[in-house]
């Protein structure tokens, strides 16, 4: 309003644009006492030696107090109204309208330093790796700015906003001698990584035909997020992850693509539908579906791929399931109970089928602990660590090459990933 008035006053124009906002949490204290009162009565979690010696190695490595994990159940406090960081916004909104507490598992390692600023964490932490979990748009000035200080970098995808950017992170790391990776963990999950050990064998035989699909709704609540507000939405979010599959499933780089992105009903918005086709060396093909505006069952990700012997399906998701059925070619009546905790493989060869992998309920934690750990070994033996920014420069690139294609109606030629880097 007061803007408004100034801009009356001077004959000018004023418009606004909320990019975000963040609430103040305001918790409810009586809850948050009987809450208190029985965690002091189911006590600490019993922590192992293992964990007390990372906690400890850690505290030592950031010269901080090296007391390891906590065993005592500490007193509640009155939350301090200095504190400069806050929790989700989403979580502050809810507070303001309904009695809200937040519980806390104590599976941080404590008396590890914060800094308030990236320049102060490079130049005090010296830290060996920078992990880069922020938005998009400020991957390639945290990023560069690590690798110009002589740190690694392991960054969230996409690893930059544009081509160029991309390219420039990958040339810096080269001259510097450091490593750059990206998170594309879906390729260290054990569904995948079974599928992937089949093609060429003789039960599954070639790799022909690879479907990709995910299907859900998109409902944003509460204030829009960062991610709400950039119209180049889901490929920009997702479509990394199933780039980097198919170039790990065919083991060869795509020569076209042609993307469609409709957005029905008002034509405006983010792409929360993707029809893409990618087409490989040997006539081989990729068709990826990516539905956000399903009101349907919520499917993650199921991914089919089709070999010249078997087919082989691949889920995330936990799943119970009894069918019972009629076998078409023999007409004999089958039972199959299915259970997983979070996601599977499974090789059909018609109605036959059996079970090659099932990944543990901390899918992607576990699928990202692989993943480190060639990192890791990277740092220590030399060598490229899995996921490299110059092997994930040709998924980005294909993002890239989707939004274009989407946007010119044509389809593009990706011959230039062959002499990428």
């Amino acid at each position: 309003k007061i803007g408004n008035a100034a801009a009356m006053m001077t004959d000018t124009t004023m418009t606004e644009k909320v990019l975000g906002a963040a609430w103040p949490g305001h918790f409810n204290k009586p809850i948050a006492e009987a809450l208190q009162a029985n965690i002091k009565k189911v006590g600490m979690p019993v922590w192992t030696e293992a964990d007390q010696t990372l906690a400890r190695a850690a505290q030592a490595e950031l010269k901080s107090k090296t007391d390891g994990l906590r065993t005592v159940v500490p007193d509640l406090k009155i939350p301090d109204p200095t504190r400069g960081n806050a929790g989700s916004d989403d979580i502050a909104e809810v507070s303001w309208n309904l009695p809200t507490v937040v519980l806390q598992y104590p599976g941080n390692i404590p008396n590890l330093p914060t800094f308030p600023t990236l320049d102060a964490l490079l130049e005090q932490g010296r830290p060996d790796i920078l992990v880069v979990a922020t938005p998009t748009s400020s991957h390639f000035e945290i990023a560069d700015a690590a690798l110009r200080a002589g740190v690694n970098v392991l960054c969230e995808k996409p690893f930059a906003s544009t081509v160029e950017e991309a390219h420039a992170l990958v040339r810096l790391a080269h001259e510097r001698r450091l490593l750059i990776a990206v998170n594309n963990e879906y390729r260290f999950m054990r569904c995948h990584r079974a599928a992937r050990e089949m093609i060429g064998t003789p039960d599954f035989g070639e790799l022909l035909f690879v479907n990709m699909a995910q299907s859900f709704y998109h409902a944003p609540i509460g204030t829009p997020s960062w991610r709400d507000l950039d119209n180049e939405h889901t490929c920009k979010e997702f479509g990394t992850h199933v780039f980097d599959l198919c170039r790990y499933f065919f083991v060869a780089e795509p020569l076209r693509l042609k993307a469609t992105m409709p957005r029905p009903g008002s034509g405006e918005g983010p792409d929360l539908l993707n029809l893409i086709d990618v087409e490989f060396p040997d006539h081989k093909f990729a068709r990826i579906t990516l539905d956000r505006l399903s009101r349907g069952r919520h499917r993650y990700l199921d991914v089919r791929l089709d070999g010249s012997r078997a087919s082989i399906e691949t889920e995330i998701g936990g799943r119970l399931a009894l069918s019972f059925g009629l076998n078409a070619r023999t007409r004999r009546p089958f039972a199959n109970l299915e259970v997983s905790a979070s996601a599977r493989a499974t090789l059909y060869q018609g109605e036959s089928h059996r079970t090659l992998a099932k990944d543990p309920h901390n899918l992607f934690a576990a699928a990202t602990a692989q993943l480190m750990q060639g990192y890791l070994t990277a740092l220590h033996g030399g060598g490229m660590p899995p996921c490299s920014g110059a092997d994930n420069l040709k998924s980005f690139a294909m993002m890239r090459a989707a939004y274009e294609s989407a946007r010119s109606g044509e389809s593009i030629d990706l011959g230039f990933l062959q002499t990428m880097l």
